[in-house]
This record gives structure tokens, C-alpha cells and sequence, in this order.
């Protein structure tokens, strides 16, 4: 059942965000004409996506626990250096 959950999820969000950023992609060109105006909407949609990544990124740092807490083994085991 949670594996449904998530998926449902997965899915619901990628259709809103596609539809939420191709909305504020298009809102830029309704106003005026020319590629100027299409690449700025883009741009206004990338910005968007990164700061909807940036909020995302800080909500999970805050609000996810960290490996140790649900995983007691992680805790007992030995550093390892990452090269």
C-alpha cells in the first residue's frame, strides 16, 4: 500500500510541476512577441524549478531525521574515508 502511495506521488507531482512550470513559461510570451519573450518565460521557469529544488533541499534537511536515528548499525560502524 505505501509502495502505491509513493508511487501515486511520484507521478501526481511530476504532472503538476510540468503543468506549474509550462504555465509560468507561457505567462511571459502572452504579453509580448518574439523569441526574447520565449526565452525569458523559460528562464523564469528554470528559476522557479530551482527554487522549488532549493526549498525542497532545506524542508528535508529540517524535517527528515538523519541515517543514525533509524539505522542503529550505521552508528556502531567504523568511519570510512570517501576519496
Amino acid at each position: 500500500m505505501l509502495s502505491g502511495l509513493n508511487t501515486s506521488g511520484h507521478e501526481t507531482g511530476g504532472s503538476l510541476g510540468i503543468a506549474v512550470l509550462a504555465t509560468i513559461a507561457t505567462s511571459a510570451v502572452g504579453g509580448s512577441a518574439g523569441r526574447g519573450a520565449a526565452a525569458a518565460g523559460i528562464g523564469d521557469a528554470y528559476l522557479a524549478a530551482a527554487v522549488i529544488a532549493a526549498g525542497a533541499s532545506v524542508a528535508a534537511l529540517v524535517i527528515l531525521p538523519s541515517a543514525k536515528a533509524f539505522l542503529p548499525k550505521l552508528a556502531l560502524a567504523p568511519p570510512v574515508a570517501v576519496h
